[in-house]
């Protein structure tokens, strides 16, 4: 192999080297972020139920699809007009929403009432609390009226659950895209140093040719 081969062929070996794992790390993050992603904008156990007449609604609950057992925040969004009066419209509820584990165990029971229109937050959504963290596994949320709320416009309401991720989960992304960021730097300069030679590489030319 010629010295001028050479010249060329060393950097380009590092750039592919590096390419490849600056490609690797960044596929890596780009794993962690969705996972995260899609756990901060999950609404598991996304159901439809009637606060006007008793009865109960049983939905499934995803395992978390983020990297940690996470706890599960319950949601109740009123649905319809946006009137004035929210305690009016919840006047007589009373309820409960509990989340259970595949073997039928209880891991979190919440009981709710009409005093929880204190706790709107924004607009018609009303905190039902959180349950603690829950590990790997099949889960249940059954909400359950014991006593309906005597306003019709409160016959429209969506329940729903949160995964309460934590944002240092996407600390694991970042190191990946430094590490990305570290691999591919390098890698660019080799490229150019490589092409470089390439064309700065001369090119023989035979006795007949010339």
């Amino acid at each position: 192999m010629q010295p001028r081969t050479r010249r060329w062929i060393t950097p380009t070996v590092w750039a592919v080297a590096l390419s490849v794992g600056a490609g690797y790390s960044y596929a890596r993050y780009a794993g962690v972020k969705t996972t995260v992603d899609r756990a901060l904008s999950a609404r598991p156990g996304l159901t439809h139920i009637d606060l006007t007449h008793p009865g109960s609604v049983t939905t499934p609950i995803p395992q978390s699809p983020g990297v940690h057992p996470h706890s599960v925040a319950f949601y109740l969004k009123l649905e319809g007009s946006k009137s004035s009066g929210k305690t009016h419209r919840l006047k007589g509820l009373r309820g409960s929403i509990t989340l259970t584990d595949d073997s039928g165990g209880v891991v979190e029971l919440r009981q709710f009432d009409e005093s929880m229109s204190s706790a709107i937050e924004n607009g018609d959504l009303c905190d039902l609390g959180f349950s603690p963290p829950v590990p790997g596994g099949g889960y249940t949320m059954t909400v359950t009226i014991e006593s309906g709320a005597s306003a019709t416009e409160a016959a429209r309401a969506t329940v729903y659950g949160r995964y309460m991720v934590c944002e240092m989960e996407m600390f694991p992304a970042l190191e990946w895209l430094l590490l990305t960021y570290s691999a591919g730097g390098p890698a660019l300069v080799f490229w150019l140093i490589a092409i470089g030679r390439v064309i700065r590489t001369p090119v023989p030319v035979s006795i007949d040719q010339a």
